[in-house]
């Protein structure tokens, strides 16, 4: 019989910013090691 692991919840962030190209890289850094997906929208 397979061993099922439990499943968590999928952790996404989302960021809106505009013109934000002096931050944006190390925002994402900060949090990449605790989220499953970064979605960002350059208004």
């Amino acid at each position: 019989m397979k061993k099922t692991h439990p499943t968590r919840p999928t952790i996404s962030a989302c960021m809106i910013v505009r013109n934000e190209t002096e931050w944006i890289e190390g925002s994402l850094q900060s949090i990449h090691p605790f989220v499953d997906e970064i979605i960002v929208v350059d208004t």
